[in-house]
């Protein structure tokens, strides 16, 4: 895919077809759908998908149906987790990839938010990717009973 599509669906606002977003219980995953505002008829998935050993660890994955591609994606990882760049850079932590003509989506660029937990990754994941009308109950963690 080139450049100028890549940056049109990244650029252009989605809306979802799900009012609420649940972040997944461990070694669990949900997904849903996403669409652009322009064009309705494309269509994106939103995949959030959570470690077992380590339930702090979260993917959260927006993919274009129609392509398979995946345009962006947030690993929420521990501090000491290294993801290395194709340039040989290497960074620590939660780190966001957005895909691009040149590396696909092995680049990566340092993550951080003010309050991080997995709901707040999650509304700033979405916000970068141009989802709009979310609002303070647009994700939960829902608890999990044993």
């Amino acid at each position: 895919m080139k450049e100028e599509e890549i940056r049109k669906l990244l650029d252009g606002f989605k809306g979802l077809r799900e009012k609420q977003i649940e972040i997944p219980n461990p070694a669990e995953g949900n997904e849903y759908e996403a669409y652009l505002i322009e064009e309705f008829k494309h269509k994106f998935k939103i995949i959030l998908r959570r470690g077992n050993r380590q339930p702090d660890k979260l993917t959260y994955l927006a993919l274009d149906k129609e392509a398979k591609l995946p345009l962006m994606r947030l690993d929420v990882v521990p501090d000491n987790h290294a993801h290395k760049n194709p340039d040989g850079e290497i960074i620590y932590g939660t780190h966001l990839h957005i895909f691009t003509e040149q590396y696909q989506d092995k680049y990566a660029t340092k993550f951080d938010i003010n309050d991080p937990n997995l709901v707040n990754y999650c509304v700033e994941f979405l916000r970068k990717f141009k989802v709009i009308e979310l609002n303070k109950n647009s994700v939960v963690e829902m608890p999990r009973f044993c």
